[in-house]
């Protein structure tokens, strides 16, 4: 089976009672559960720490433009 996020998260939240349930109805596949769960959180993280870097440039570049345009 293919997973989805849909299948083990609520947008980017892990959601421990469709993992857990999933993995009783599926023993077997518990090591590539597991396995997609964590890339995904990973993927999740990264994601997130791109987007704060980006906003961290944006402020940074905003603060660039006052500073040569707002001068007196």
């Amino acid at each position: 089976m293919e997973f989805e996020t849909k299948h083990f998260f609520n947008n980017t939240e892990v959601d421990i009672d469709k993992v857990v349930d999933y993995i009783m109805q599926h023993p077997q596949d518990t090591t590539l559960v597991l396995a997609y769960v964590i890339e995904k959180v990973q993927h999740f993280k990264e994601f997130e720490d791109k987007k704060e870097f980006e906003k961290m440039m944006y402020e940074h570049k905003i603060q660039e433009l006052y500073a040569e345009y707002m001068k007196e």
